[in-house]
Order: structure tokens, then C-alpha cells, then sequence
């Protein structure tokens, strides 16, 4: 088994140790090579977490570009059966007031024609969802930068004709008041 030996000191050693300065070098290779794996290891861990969040990222734009699109097209429908509408009650709202030659609805009326041209020319230009699978993140970020900018020209040419209807139910709602009053008997 172990055997004993006395040191100078008078102390007895058992077995077969090494003395302090000959096992310290093995505890810091041993030491350093977990360290230097560990290091590895957590560098290609790293990466590979670096690669699936660039790989959401991407996924996330393009979804997110997705619904960019749908949104875009839901306003295009949207303002292609608005602004009809509106030309169509602030015809009848000013015949009612009988404001239909008057300088007020023309001015409308060239606003309106205006608008129809640009909503026209934002629909040939509307962003579409084809080739989103090609597309570098740069890229992806770009086309989803104008399907935003679409949304936002078209929105506001939307909100305006909205705003109009609205005025012309107030004036609408105003004239059939003036109807009733005139048809209540007086006495």
C-alpha cells in the first residue's frame, strides 16, 4: 500500500505524493484547457445564436412586410370605392343647398380630381409580396419602408374623403331639421 517515509523536519509522509511545486503545473494545464474549451465552446454557441436571430430577423420582416402589403391593399380598395362616394354626396349635399355652381364645389371638385389621379398613381406603384424570399434584410427593409410611406400618401388622401362625408352628414342632418321645422305646424 502507502508506505511511510519521515522528512527532515520529522514530519512522516504517507504513500507516494508529489511535492506542492511538481502537481501545481498539471492543476493549470488541466484548469486551462477547460477554460480554453469553455471559451470555444461559448464562441460557437455565440455564432449560432448570431445566425438563427439574423435568420428571425429576417422572418420577422417579412411577415412583418406581409401585412404591410395586405394593409396596403385593403386602403387601395378602400379608396377606390371612397372617393366615388364622396364626389357623389358633396354633389347632392350642395345641389340640397343649392351651392352646386358654386365656386366652393369646384375648388372640391379639382381637389378631387387631383386625388383621383394620385390615388390612381399610388395603386400602379403599390408594394406587392412577390420575391420575399430572395430578399437580403437590407432589402426587405427598404420595400417594407415603402410599403409604409404607400400607406401613409394613401391614408391621408383616405382621411381626407372621410372628413368630407362626415361634413356632408352634418349638412345633411342640418337641412333635414330645416325640413321638419318648416313641415311643423305653427300656431
Amino acid at each position: 500500500m502507502f508506505s511511510q517515509r519521515t522528512i527532515a523536519d520529522g514530519s512522516i509522509r504517507h504513500g507516494n505524493h508529489m511535492s506542492e511545486p511538481e502537481w501545481m503545473p498539471y492543476v493549470g494545464v488541466v484548469t486551462g484547457s477547460i477554460g480554453a474549451l469553455t471559451g470555444i465552446a461559448g464562441a460557437v454557441m455565440g455564432w449560432i445564436a448570431y445566425q438563427r436571430s439574423k435568420e428571425m430577423k429576417s422572418l420577422d420582416m417579412r411577415r412583418e412586410l406581409r401585412k404591410a402589403v395586405n394593409e396596403a391593399e385593403q386602403n387601395a380598395r378602400e379608396a377606390t370605392a371612397l372617393l366615388p362616394m364622396a364626389l357623389k354626396s358633396r354633389e347632392r349635399v350642395s345641389a340640397a343647398l343649392g351651392l352646386l355652381k358654386s365656386g366652393g364645389l369646384v375648388a372640391w371638385q379639382e381637389q378631387f380630381e387631383q386625388d383621383q389621379a394620385a390615388v390612381q398613381e399610388l395603386i400602379g406603384r403599390a408594394p406587392t409580396a412577390t420575391g420575399l424570399e430572395d430578399l437580403k434584410p437590407e432589402d426587405l427593409e427598404a420595400k417594407l419602408n415603402e410599403a409604409h410611406k404607400f400607406q401613409l400618401e394613401l391614408g391621408e388622401i383616405v382621411d381626407r374623403y372621410k372628413a368630407s362625408i362626415a361634413e356632408d352628414d352634418k349638412h345633411r342632418a342640418a337641412i333635414e331639421r330645416a325640413m321638419l321645422n318648416r313641415l311643423e305646424p305653427r300656431g
